[in-house]
């Protein structure tokens, strides 16, 4: 099952100019509304290494990139140990957010695919930051 984010533009509700303050307390609003969601999800926001693989699978998973990588080249990156990115895809795993499926033409590369549990933790955030977004701005659809 695939979600897809809706394409939107937004306007203020107010009508202010977005260099004044009304921009940037909206934005506050809405950052800080996230962090009080992802509150709610501390055995996935809890350490930066968690927030990181939830980013990129979601980022994997909403441009449906289906490629089998290297996990190396797919999800480690300077600032995050391998053992640490080994040890949260291990916990994502035994929490049924995650399953690795090995390549079958090369054994080597693995695709993280996000289980049912975590297409709701995706789906449930996209839901938030559009009820966030709607309380300061107009959504407004746009045709594609």
């Amino acid at each position: 099952m695939r979600i897809k984010p809706p394409a939107v533009s937004f306007v203020m509700r107010n009508n202010l100019p977005a260099a004044s303050t009304g921009y940037g307390r909206a934005m506050a609003d809405i950052y800080c509304g996230l962090v009080m969601w992802e509150s709610r999800y501390k055995e996935i926001f809890g350490t930066i290494c968690g927030r990181y693989l939830y980013f990129k699978i979601a980022e994997e998973h909403f441009t449906q990139i289906t490629k089998a990588r290297s996990l190396k080249h797919a999800y480690y990156t300077s600032q995050i140990s391998e053992r640490n990115m080994r040890n949260t895809i291990r916990r994502f795993e035994a929490l049924g957010y995650l399953e690795k499926n090995p390549a079958p033409n090369d054994l080597r590369a693995s695709r993280l695919i996000p289980k049912e549990a975590l297409l709701k933790v995706f789906q449930s955030h996209s839901n938030e930051l559009n009820r966030l977004m709607s309380k300061h701005f107009f959504l407004v659809q746009k045709n594609q």
